[in-house]
Protein backbone atom coordinates (compact mmCIF):
# COMPACT_ATOMS: atom_id res chain seq x y z
CA UNK A 1 0.00 0.00 0.00
CA UNK A 2 1.89 3.29 -1.35
CA UNK A 3 1.32 6.74 1.04
CA UNK A 4 -1.76 7.97 -0.76
CA UNK A 5 -3.94 4.63 -0.08
CA UNK A 6 -2.64 4.52 3.37
CA UNK A 7 -4.18 8.38 3.64
CA UNK A 8 -7.16 7.65 1.77
CA UNK A 9 -7.78 4.58 4.45
CA UNK A 10 -6.88 6.59 7.33
CA UNK A 11 -9.01 10.06 6.47
CA UNK A 12 -11.59 8.53 4.28
CA UNK A 13 -14.49 10.94 3.76
CA UNK A 14 -17.18 8.50 4.46
CA UNK A 15 -20.69 10.22 4.48
CA UNK A 16 -21.22 13.20 5.41
CA UNK A 17 -23.85 14.27 8.60
CA UNK A 18 -25.14 17.40 7.07
CA UNK A 19 -27.06 17.28 3.75
CA UNK A 20 -25.57 19.34 1.08
CA UNK A 21 -26.89 22.73 -0.31
CA UNK A 22 -26.24 23.43 -4.04
CA UNK A 23 -22.69 23.07 -4.62
CA UNK A 24 -21.87 23.81 -0.88
CA UNK A 25 -21.44 20.41 0.72
CA UNK A 26 -21.37 21.13 4.35
CA UNK A 27 -22.89 24.62 4.35
CA UNK A 28 -23.82 25.01 8.14
CA UNK A 29 -20.38 23.33 9.02
CA UNK A 30 -18.56 25.71 6.76
CA UNK A 31 -20.14 28.94 8.15
CA UNK A 32 -18.89 27.52 11.68
CA UNK A 33 -15.28 28.42 10.63
CA UNK A 34 -16.28 32.44 11.14
CA UNK A 35 -14.98 31.34 14.60
CA UNK A 36 -11.46 30.71 13.37
CA UNK A 37 -10.96 33.83 11.95
CA UNK A 38 -12.33 35.43 14.68
CA UNK A 39 -9.82 34.01 16.97
CA UNK A 40 -7.66 35.00 14.45
CA UNK A 41 -8.11 38.72 14.75
CA UNK A 42 -8.69 38.51 18.28
CA UNK A 43 -5.45 37.16 18.51
CA UNK A 44 -3.71 39.69 16.14
CA UNK A 45 -5.47 42.16 19.20
CA UNK A 46 -4.04 40.65 21.94
CA UNK A 47 -0.75 40.55 21.13
CA UNK A 48 -0.53 44.31 19.82
CA UNK A 49 -2.65 45.50 22.52
CA UNK A 50 0.21 43.82 24.95
CA UNK A 51 2.77 44.71 22.39
CA UNK A 52 4.64 41.53 22.11
CA UNK A 53 8.12 41.68 20.05
CA UNK A 54 8.89 37.89 20.03
CA UNK A 55 8.52 37.30 16.45
CA UNK A 56 7.99 33.67 16.85
CA UNK A 57 4.67 34.19 18.83
CA UNK A 58 3.75 36.93 15.83
CA UNK A 59 3.13 33.83 14.08
CA UNK A 60 0.21 32.67 15.97
CA UNK A 61 -2.95 34.64 13.84
CA UNK A 62 -1.36 33.65 10.53
CA UNK A 63 -1.11 29.73 11.29
CA UNK A 64 -4.84 30.52 12.70
CA UNK A 65 -6.01 31.85 9.76
CA UNK A 66 -4.81 29.10 7.58
CA UNK A 67 -6.79 27.01 10.02
CA UNK A 68 -9.70 28.67 8.90
CA UNK A 69 -9.22 29.07 5.14
CA UNK A 70 -8.34 25.37 4.87
CA UNK A 71 -11.28 23.88 6.73
CA UNK A 72 -13.83 26.44 4.96
CA UNK A 73 -12.77 25.07 1.85
CA UNK A 74 -12.46 21.25 2.94
CA UNK A 75 -16.45 21.73 4.33
CA UNK A 76 -17.36 23.89 1.45
CA UNK A 77 -16.31 20.98 -1.37
CA UNK A 78 -15.27 17.73 -0.18
CA UNK A 79 -12.76 15.78 -1.53
CA UNK A 80 -9.55 13.79 -1.03
CA UNK A 81 -7.86 17.05 -2.11
CA UNK A 82 -9.55 19.78 -0.19
CA UNK A 83 -9.03 17.30 3.19
CA UNK A 84 -5.31 17.80 2.60
CA UNK A 85 -6.05 21.19 2.88
CA UNK A 86 -7.69 20.78 5.94
CA UNK A 87 -5.60 18.45 7.85
CA UNK A 88 -1.85 20.39 6.90
CA UNK A 89 -2.75 23.37 8.45
CA UNK A 90 -3.53 21.70 11.54
CA UNK A 91 -0.29 19.28 11.74
CA UNK A 92 1.52 22.65 11.26
CA UNK A 93 -0.56 24.82 13.94
CA UNK A 94 0.19 21.39 16.35
CA UNK A 95 4.26 21.10 15.49
CA UNK A 96 4.16 25.16 16.10
CA UNK A 97 2.84 24.75 19.52
CA UNK A 98 5.45 21.66 20.47
CA UNK A 99 7.85 23.72 19.21
CA UNK A 100 7.14 26.55 21.45
CA UNK A 101 6.12 24.36 24.21
CA UNK A 102 9.82 22.49 23.88
CA UNK A 103 11.86 25.42 22.80
CA UNK A 104 10.22 27.09 26.71
CA UNK A 105 11.12 23.39 28.28
CA UNK A 106 14.32 22.76 27.40
CA UNK A 107 15.90 26.27 25.66
CA UNK A 108 17.40 24.11 23.14
CA UNK A 109 16.23 25.26 19.19
CA UNK A 110 17.58 22.14 17.91
CA UNK A 111 15.71 19.65 20.08
CA UNK A 112 12.24 22.21 19.55
CA UNK A 113 12.68 21.84 16.03
CA UNK A 114 12.97 18.11 15.88
CA UNK A 115 9.73 17.66 18.53
CA UNK A 116 7.36 18.27 15.85
CA UNK A 117 9.15 15.88 13.33
CA UNK A 118 9.06 12.95 16.03
CA UNK A 119 5.19 13.33 17.02
CA UNK A 120 3.93 13.62 13.13
CA UNK A 121 6.24 10.41 12.72
CA UNK A 122 4.35 9.07 15.84
CA UNK A 123 1.17 9.85 14.34
CA UNK A 124 1.76 8.51 11.19
CA UNK A 125 2.87 5.58 12.20
CA UNK A 126 0.52 4.85 15.13
CA UNK A 127 -2.39 6.19 12.36
CA UNK A 128 -2.07 3.69 9.81
CA UNK A 129 -2.71 1.16 12.56
CA UNK A 130 -5.34 2.48 14.25
CA UNK A 131 -7.30 5.06 12.65
CA UNK A 132 -9.92 5.67 15.25
CA UNK A 133 -8.99 4.99 18.75
CA UNK A 134 -12.88 5.83 20.22
CA UNK A 135 -15.67 6.21 17.72
CA UNK A 136 -15.30 8.67 14.76
CA UNK A 137 -12.45 10.69 16.92
CA UNK A 138 -9.57 10.53 14.57
CA UNK A 139 -6.80 9.20 16.48
CA UNK A 140 -3.80 11.89 15.54
CA UNK A 141 -5.99 14.02 18.53
CA UNK A 142 -5.76 11.79 21.13
CA UNK A 143 -2.20 11.42 20.48
CA UNK A 144 -1.78 15.31 20.74
CA UNK A 145 -3.74 15.29 23.68
CA UNK A 146 -1.61 13.08 25.26
CA UNK A 147 1.98 14.93 24.37
CA UNK A 148 0.31 18.29 25.40
CA UNK A 149 -0.55 16.45 28.98
CA UNK A 150 3.03 15.33 28.97
CA UNK A 151 4.74 18.82 28.37
CA UNK A 152 2.41 20.44 30.32
CA UNK A 153 3.23 17.94 33.34
CA UNK A 154 7.35 19.27 32.59
CA UNK A 155 6.28 22.73 32.48
CA UNK A 156 4.32 23.25 35.47
CA UNK A 157 7.77 21.48 37.31
CA UNK A 158 9.24 24.27 35.80
CA UNK A 159 7.56 27.55 35.50
CA UNK A 160 4.69 26.57 38.63
CA UNK A 161 1.09 28.41 39.00
CA UNK A 162 1.57 30.20 35.26
CA UNK A 163 1.66 26.63 33.71
CA UNK A 164 -1.98 26.57 34.82
CA UNK A 165 -3.11 28.80 32.46
CA UNK A 166 -3.34 25.82 29.70
CA UNK A 167 -5.85 23.77 31.88
CA UNK A 168 -9.17 25.78 30.32
CA UNK A 169 -7.42 24.73 26.54
CA UNK A 170 -6.65 21.28 27.15
CA UNK A 171 -10.15 20.94 28.73
CA UNK A 172 -11.73 22.25 25.60
CA UNK A 173 -9.67 20.41 23.08
CA UNK A 174 -10.38 17.28 25.26
CA UNK A 175 -14.15 18.09 25.55
CA UNK A 176 -13.98 18.51 21.43
CA UNK A 177 -12.24 15.64 20.93
CA UNK A 178 -15.09 13.89 23.20
CA UNK A 179 -18.12 15.84 21.29
CA UNK A 180 -16.63 14.77 17.96
CA UNK A 181 -16.36 10.94 18.60
CA UNK A 182 -20.15 10.80 18.63
CA UNK A 183 -20.52 12.98 15.36
CA UNK A 184 -22.74 10.25 13.78
CA UNK A 185 -24.06 9.15 16.88
CA UNK A 186 -25.90 12.60 16.73
CA UNK A 187 -26.77 12.69 13.17
CA UNK A 188 -30.45 11.39 13.81
CA UNK A 189 -30.88 14.00 16.58
CA UNK A 190 -28.91 17.04 14.25
CA UNK A 191 -29.26 18.07 11.23
CA UNK A 192 -25.28 18.69 11.45
CA UNK A 193 -23.85 16.45 13.80
CA UNK A 194 -21.26 17.04 15.76
CA UNK A 195 -18.65 18.69 13.55
CA UNK A 196 -19.67 22.73 14.26
CA UNK A 197 -19.45 22.43 18.14
CA UNK A 198 -15.63 20.56 17.41
CA UNK A 199 -14.86 23.62 15.68
CA UNK A 200 -16.09 26.33 17.91
CA UNK A 201 -14.48 24.31 21.10
CA UNK A 202 -11.24 24.15 19.76
CA UNK A 203 -11.57 27.59 18.33
CA UNK A 204 -11.99 28.69 21.81
CA UNK A 205 -9.45 26.66 22.73
CA UNK A 206 -6.45 27.60 20.82
CA UNK A 207 -7.40 31.42 21.45
CA UNK A 208 -6.60 30.51 25.41
CA UNK A 209 -3.57 28.97 24.15
CA UNK A 210 -2.61 32.47 22.52
CA UNK A 211 -3.45 34.42 25.85
CA UNK A 212 -1.28 31.69 27.85
CA UNK A 213 2.02 32.20 25.42
CA UNK A 214 1.30 36.22 25.92
CA UNK A 215 0.98 35.83 29.57
CA UNK A 216 4.34 33.63 29.58
CA UNK A 217 6.06 35.86 27.42
CA UNK A 218 5.42 38.84 29.58
CA UNK A 219 6.24 36.68 33.07
CA UNK A 220 9.70 35.65 31.34
CA UNK A 221 10.34 39.47 30.00
CA UNK A 222 9.51 40.53 33.66
CA UNK A 223 11.50 37.94 35.62
CA UNK A 224 14.95 39.06 33.37
CA UNK A 225 14.75 42.35 34.22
Amino acid sequence: MNLWQSYLQIYSLGVNCEKSWLFISEPITTLSNVAFFIVAYLSFRMLKEYEIENKTLLLFPYFILLIGFGSSIYHFFNNPFTLIGDLLPIYIFVSFLVFLLVNRLTNNGLLALLAPLGLIIAQLLINIRFPHLFLSAPTHHSVNLLIFAVLFTLLYKKFGKIVLGLIPSILLYTGGIFIRSFDFLLCPLTIVGAHVMWHLLVALSIYLVVKFFVKLEIYSCNHKK
